[in-house]
């Protein structure tokens, strides 16, 4: 919906680091996380990591007040997704202030967040507070028909231990067939 798209489209203007979600594959994720990149700003330099095969020269090269990382998915499916040592790696560029944009399978923000921590990507409980949003794409069907939709978007904050926790800023209904 409008309000939906204007809030996500001021979180790009403003560099947020967001994680677009879903559990099945034709979700959606890339091509809402692609519609969203129009909205950077004039004088960002997007970086687009190469999956297996970053060696995180942009660190380097261009400095974290100009650069938006992106990811294609975090996932161990094709090369050109982020996985392993290298999800570690790209957290703490996050945590030193790089915004990232990246897509991920999982039902839910606490999942995600989970996977993240867990073996093998091992990412720091403490670099995770530094994305700053999870963006669920709710998928349901009509017949035989598709039906998806942004139903979740949640606010990472750091816990008590410093485990991260999802606030939710906007929710809808799941999607009935």
């Amino acid at each position: 919906d409008v309000v939906t798209a204007a809030f996500l489209s001021l979180a790009i203007e403003a560099r947020a680091s967001l994680m677009v979600i879903a559990e099945p594959h034709g979700a959606g994720k890339t091509t809402l996380l692609t519609s969203l990149l129009d909205f950077l700003p004039d004088d960002s330099a997007p970086v687009f990591l190469r999956g297996w095969y970053e060696r995180f020269s942009f660190r380097d090269e261009i400095p974290a007040s100009r650069a938006y990382l992106l990811c294609n998915e975090i996932s161990a499916h094709l090369p050109i997704y982020l996985w392993g040592h290298g999800v570690r790696r790209v957290f703490d560029a996050v945590a030193d202030g790089y915004p990232i944009a990246t897509t991920m399978h999982a039902p839910s923000a606490h999942d995600a967040l989970a996977q993240l921590m867990a073996y093998p990507l091992e990412v720091p409980a403490a670099h995770l507070q530094f994305l700053d949003l999870v963006v669920t794409i709710g998928v349901g069907y009509s017949g035989s028909r598709l039906l998806r939709r942004v139903s979740a978007i949640e606010r990472i904050v750091a816990g008590d231990d410093p485990t991260p926790r999802a606030i939710r800023i906007a929710h809808r209904e799941p999607l009935r067939g």
